[in-house]
């Protein structure tokens, strides 16, 4: 029977601690002490804001969260970038399977609702907050109970669930997609609008919102092919790649522009600031493409996701917890 290009290759044993909760608990005490330390940490110097600083720590914190969790799961293992890509790649799995019981909560919520409204029967405003506050908390532990098995280390998980097919075909239907919109805005688009970012704070979210996205694109693409196939995949990859570059540095250029005209603010600085975590990040996986064989080309882009989010995770640390310090904002 064919492996998984992420599973280990092992008699399905549990290594390294995972054997039992109880027997290494110490990264998920850690953990929670660091996710306990950043919560405080946030809310001391946050909570009576009201400003965009406050808004960029809530957007953040969730992220920093994550990875917390996944550092923890990662902790002192053998081989810890094969341990952090495959907690990206179940990640991603868990928020597919969440996105499938939302749609079906959702649906669920709309018909019980037409047939009550059908007879004239109207639920209290306070009723509708609570159903969605009770969905919020659900669907996530849900979500992470049906596809994560926590005995388990990440990259010792099981990849043959149906779910892990679709994240797999959805990857390749996006590359496919993305590749054709990107080069046909940057080839047609961009030249004759080249200064519209420049001026446009809406276009530079979009820009950024869409570089995020192909990086997370790249981590579910990883995920459905091995080194002995999918040279079409590696070839079109490498053009995805280069094409996010420009695209990333366009944005930075715009965003630099905007500093020099109306200065620094909180949201300028957050924007560059990931702007050049995210260059950085595609530079890597350029280079480490260009470096590697031809047959280990998909193991430098796993590894190079994986590492991505050292940085990544360090200038949300930044913008969380030294940000509402920092002095051109501290009054704000």
């Amino acid at each position: 029977e064919r492996c998984h290009p992420l599973c280990c290759p092992s008699n399905n044993k549990p290594v390294n601690g995972y054997d039992s909760f109880g027997k290494n608990i110490r990264p998920y005490i850690l953990a929670i002490s660091a996710l306990t330390l950043l919560a405080f940490t946030a809310l001391a110097t946050s909570a009576t804001r009201t400003d965009d600083i406050a808004i960029l720590v809530a957007l953040h914190l969730p992220f920093l969260a994550w990875a917390t969790v996944g550092a923890a799961l990662a902790y002192r293992h053998l081989s810890p970038a094969k341990q952090g890509y495959a907690f990206i790649a179940k990640s991603l799995e868990t928020a597919l399977t969440g996105a499938i019981y939302a749609a079906a909560g959702i649906l669920f919520l709309a018909l019980t609702y037409g047939i009550f409204a059908a007879l004239g029967v109207e639920f209290p405003s306070h009723t509708h907050w609570r159903i969605a506050a009770c969905g919020i908390g659900t669907v996530p532990i849900l979500a992470l109970a049906s596809v994560y098995e926590p005995t388990l280390a990440p990259a010792e998980q099981s990849w043959a669930t149906g779910l892990g097919r679709l994240l797999a075909i959805f990857s390749r239907v996006f590359l496919a997609l993305s590749l054709g919109v990107l080069l046909t805005y940057l080839l047609f688009f961009v030249p004759a609008n080249f200064w519209h970012p420049f001026h446009a704070r809406e276009a530079l979210i979009a820009y950024n919102t869409t570089i995020i996205a192909i990086l997370v694109l790249l981590a579910a693409i990883a995920t459905s092919v091995d080194e002995t196939q999918g040279h079409l995949v590696r070839r079109s990859v490498i053009v995805l790649v280069v094409l996010t570059l420009v695209l990333n540095a366009y944005a930075l250029a715009a965003i630099v522009s905007r500093i020099d005209q109306f200065g620094l603010s909180p949201n300028r600085y957050a924007a560059a600031g990931w702007n050049i975590v995210t260059l950085a990040i595609l530079a890597v996986i350029l280079i480490r493409h260009g470096r590697c064989q031809s047959d280990q080309w998909l193991l430098a882009l796993r590894t190079s996701i994986a590492y991505a989010l050292v940085p990544a995770t360090a200038w949300a640390l930044w913008v969380c917890l030294l940000l509402p310090q920092f002095s051109p904002f501290a009054g704000n």
